[in-house]
């Protein structure tokens, strides 16, 4: 579904990507019954995974209105149905909500690409290879809320709405956006922090480094910029 192939090079604990439109499968079958064995830490990470292709490609400088379209369809379909995959790998309906909220997803991505979550989880799983994409993503996703809900809040109100936010004025849903998104983590079993994978503090600056290496171009396509004190920051407040 998407232009993208992942590349880890272990010499140098970096985890980029390769794009170009010879990566697209000529044909993409979506067949949910493959993934009712999939355990339940697998399907929350690779869930949290398409949540964030999703709203990073919706807060983003070069979101359109298919992406945008794309984007909610995606984050009502997780919000609505991850915590049943999780609970219950053959749960059909559940299990073919989040397959179709990948595809959705994966347009987003394919036309977006990654941002400041992705920037800064590549270097996490560049230097830990044992660390799943998707974990690494939700250690940093609530921190990401905090920092951008300011920045669109008609749209992160579309987000906290989609994950059980009543709230009916944009501003105060949008304030509520982390904690929705802390709070579906929670039933998911994906609390966790840059610590509880593994990552030492005195890691930070190189993931920083890292990120503005070989990922600027994600980083600069974070909604209002992204400065190199504002990733530190996103790493301290997700440690």
């Amino acid at each position: 579904m998407t232009p993208f192939a992942v590349i880890s090079v272990s010499e140098t604990h970096e985890k980029t990507a390769i794009a170009g439109p010879a990566v697209y499968p000529r044909e993409a079958i979506q067949d949910p019954e493959l993934t009712y064995s999939a355990p339940p830490e697998v399907t929350a990470a690779t869930g949290v995974d398409v949540l964030c292709h999703s709203v990073e490609g919706y807060i983003s400088t070069v979101a359109t209105p298919l992406v945008d379209a794309m984007a909610e369809r995606a984050i009502g379909l997780v919000g609505r149905s991850l915590p049943a995959a999780v609970a219950d790998g053959g749960n059909a309906e559940a299990r073919r909500d989040m397959m179709l909220a990948d595809c959705f997803a994966g347009y987003v991505l394919s036309q977006t690409g990654g941002n400041i979550m992705h920037a800064l989880e590549h270097p996490m799983s560049g230097h830990h290879p044992d660390i799943a994409h998707g974990a690494g993503l939700a250690s940093l996703i609530v921190g990401w809320a905090r920092m951008m809900w300011e920045r669109d809040t008609a749209k992160f109100a579309f987000i906290a709405r989609a994950l059980g936010v009543t709230e009916h004025d944009d501003t105060a849903a949008a304030s509520l956006a982390p904690e929705a998104l802390q709070s579906l983590l929670d039933t998911v079993g994906l609390s966790i922090g840059l610590r509880d994978l593994g990552i030492a503090e005195d890691m930070l600056t190189t993931l920083v480094d890292d990120a503005l290496r070989y990922m600027g171009g994600a980083v600069g396509k974070t909604l209002g910029g992204a400065s190199r004190a504002d990733l530190h920051d996103l790493l301290r407040a997700s440690y």
